[in-house]
């Protein structure tokens, strides 16, 4: 199969200056679809790359245009150019924490509101109800993410411990930055049997809404699992996402 960072390489289902969406068949399998929507997340490419060719199923891979290998995406020109994650767009009220986290034209300048809601808008519309409309979100069959955990970063299963609506399962043998988030009750049970590290997202309250794609799944009913990798530990990463679908295909 020829590297998935390649945009000849696949069905191309989405382009516009800012990004490139490719669809990647993998072997046949109808029970799961892949996503990697981060392209700095270079070593998750790979595993859905092997996962495609294992495991099978439908791939979804992002590809930053303006921006190569970096996680955030940029729209706009000059001055009013602006930063956005695209795991951060499912809502308007995530859209809003984005820009204000990323940028701070839209965080302590009153005279930008204007335009902030001209910003929402077009993100709303022209990426996210695109993205939703070509994703196979389905409430029978899987979407599983796959993304990568920076070593630098403190980013890890721990994060969760104390945050609302969040309960968390921690191996201690498996390194905290491994794990998976799951949004079903039954999926958190199965990898906790497993020994899996999981985060299982309880709740879609209003105050927890990021604009992600696993609370937009969530709050919907679509079947979704986001399973994390540390950089570096890419066989590990693997082995993760082979028990997991196992786990949660089976009857």
């Amino acid at each position: 199969m020829a590297a998935l960072n390649q945009e000849v390489s696949a069905e191309v289902v989405f382009r516009n200056a800012s990004l490139l969406i490719q669809k990647n068949p993998g072997k046949s399998n109808e029970g799961v679809n892949w996503l990697v929507i981060h392209h700095n997340e270079y070593e998750a490419q790979k595993v859905m790359e092997w996962a495609l060719e294992n495991i099978g199923g439908t791939g979804y891979n992002f590809i930053n245009r303006r921006r190569p290998r970096q996680r955030t995406l940029r729209e706009g020109r000059g001055k009013l150019s602006y930063l956005f994650d695209p795991n951060r767009i499912f809502s308007r009220e995530g859209i809003l924490k984005n820009l204000r986290h990323y940028n701070g034209i839209f965080l302590h300048s009153r005279r930008y509101r204007t335009y902030e809601k001209r910003v929402i808008s077009h993100i709303f519309e022209n990426y996210a109800a695109k993205i939703r409309s070509l994703l196979p979100l389905d409430k029978k069959k899987y979407l599983i993410a796959l993304h990568n955990t920076m070593n630098k970063s403190k980013f890890s299963l721990l994060n969760y411990r104390k945050k609302f609506g969040y309960t968390i399962y921690q191996n201690p043998d498996l390194h905290p930055k491994n794990f998976a988030l799951v949004i079903r009750y039954e999926d958190f049970v199965k990898l906790k049997e497993a020994k899996i590290n999981v985060v299982w997202q309880k709740e879609t309250k209003k105050i927890q809404d990021d604009g992600s794609l696993a609370h937009y799944c969530k709050k919907n009913g679509y079947r979704y699992i986001n399973v994390e990798g540390r950089f570096g530990d890419m066989e590990e990463h693997k082995k993760m996402v082979q028990t997991i679908y196992d786990l949660v295909t089976k009857p």
